[in-house]
């Protein structure tokens, strides 16, 4: 499943078992209203968006872009943060890392307007970058590993 601009919605089917998916740069937006699943995702730009759970059980690469909405992002099978663009969790979207995440590049993480980022396996900073927090309320929740490797 690819978008390309414009809306594709999710609303209420998952993703095929086995399927990347992705949501290229620009405006594109995906709505996750309902449980979907996804064996990979690459998000470079573009909203993620919705009152429902985002599952993906392989690797989410994240380049750019926003994550808002009620729902749940489950990044059951890693992070990999790179890039120059930022990353924003807008609330009350919950982005769970239980495995590793790697930040590399000199993009920002910015969490704001009830937005939560729970870390309960490997987050590792190889960069110089910041986590900021945006408007409202800002939670980043450590209950694994937070580690400055490089940079």
């Amino acid at each position: 499943m690819t978008t390309s601009g414009g809306s594709g919605d999710a609303m209420s089917r998952d993703v095929q078992p086995g399927c990347n998916a992705s949501l290229p740069p620009s405006s594109a937006t995906l709505n996750v209203n309902a449980a979907v699943a996804a064996t990979s995702f690459t998000q470079s730009g573009g909203t993620l968006q919705g009152a429902g759970t985002f599952t993906v059980s392989g690797l989410y690469t994240w380049t750019g872009g926003v994550m808002s909405g009620s729902g749940v992002t489950q990044a059951s099978g890693g992070l990999a943060l790179s890039g120059s663009n930022p990353r924003d969790v807008n609330g009350p979207r919950t982005l769970n890392n239980p495995a590793t995440a790697n930040w590399t590049g000199t993009g920002t993480l910015r969490i704001g307007n009830g937005g939560i980022v729970n870390n309960t396996g490997t987050f590792d900073c190889q960069n110089d970058s910041t986590i900021i927090a945006l408007l409202g309320t800002s939670t980043f929740t450590n209950s694994g590993t937070f580690r400055k490797s490089t940079g």
